[in-house]
């Protein structure tokens, strides 16, 4: 009798440890699960996605496999939440999602700009880099006229620093926007500015970016007015200069109208600095309102949601 209760109470002790076992396996098989998904915050233009079939649009809300591909057109720009991290993609092309497992963005206004390279891609940047025999053009100016071997000039240094960007290779990027900026002139002086100091940007040299964005004048009709406000913006509160942020930003809300219709994640970007700079001031009261405009512009987007919060 004592032997077969001693024998139940064993079998008894088995069957629990089987069941805690199989409730182990079974959370970690719910958490393998859980990380093979990602989330869509926020999606803009051409954004499609497959997992073995055919492409379909992609919106937000959606919860994607990491074991599909992402595809993003010219105009496209989505922010997948993944692991905790919003990750913003904006370069046209394909990727598998789950090579973004490994990578992060920076938190708000900052990671946002990180991530506006796709905005200055244009179709046909996906040439070839130019060299001359091997050699950079940078290495083959003659003087006493601007000209490169191969009748390479300024614009055709952009051209390259933009290629380089295709490419995220940041610092080549970096110099060639940087050249052509010592040789430009009024023509193309605010262009190669912007593109010098927003790749010194990418590559962490913020003081090299905030000089030279200090020494840049455009217009609101200038094809990069915007971006340079928002950079020059974001870093002069970085410097802790809100006085001039606030400049920065609120010039860009004088064409709001535009940018309602035509580039409405910027302006929230203009709004939420302008509520930064503001708040740094001690301006409570139209910091809270700058943040409720930004807000309510793009809800879904990590700004939108930074911004409801700082509104309260």
């Amino acid at each position: 009798m004592y032997i077969l209760i001693e024998g139940l109470y064993h079998m008894k002790k088995i069957i629990v440890s089987m069941r805690t076992v199989f409730v182990v396996f079974l959370t970690l098989v719910t958490v393998s699960l859980f990380a093979q998904r990602a989330d869509v915050g926020y999606v803009e233009g051409a954004v499609e996605y497959r997992s073995g079939g055919a492409w379909s649009d992609v919106y937000i809300g959606d919860q994607l496999d990491l074991s599909g591909q992402l595809r993003l057109g010219a105009d496209g720009y989505a922010e997948i939440l993944l692991n905790g991290s919003t990750i913003r993609l904006s370069r046209p092309g394909q990727i598998t999602l789950s090579e973004l497992q490994t990578q992060s963005s920076p938190v708000g206004v900052t990671g946002a700009l990180a991530g506006r390279v796709g905005r200055f891609m244009k179709p046909d940047d996906t040439d070839a880099v130019t060299t001359v025999g091997g050699v950079r053009a940078s290495e083959a100016v003659s003087e006493p006229e601007i000209s490169w071997a191969g009748g390479e000039d300024v614009g055709d240094l952009l051209e390259e620093g933009m290629a380089y960007l295709q490419q995220n290779n940041i610092e080549e990027a970096f110099y060639s926007f940087e050249e052509a900026f010592d040789f430009s002139d009024d023509a193309d002086y605010n262009e190669a500015g912007f593109l010098y100091a927003y790749s010194a940007f990418l590559i962490g040299e913020p003081d090299t970016s905030l000089e030279v964005l200090g020494a840049l004048d455009p217009t609101s009709s200038d094809q990069y007015f915007v971006d340079t406000m928002l950079l020059h913006a974001q870093l002069l509160l970085d410097a802790g200069k809100a006085v001039q942020a606030a400049q920065r930003a609120q010039s860009v809300l004088t064409i709001e109208q535009t940018l309602r219709s035509s580039d409405p994640l910027s302006l929230q970007m203009a709004y939420f600095l302008n509520g930064d700079a503001l708040s740094r001031q001690g301006d409570t009261t139209h910091s809270k309102t700058a943040y409720h405009q930004a807000s309510i512009l793009a809800p879904q987007t990590e700004i939108g949601r930074l911004a409801a919060q700082r509104a309260q």
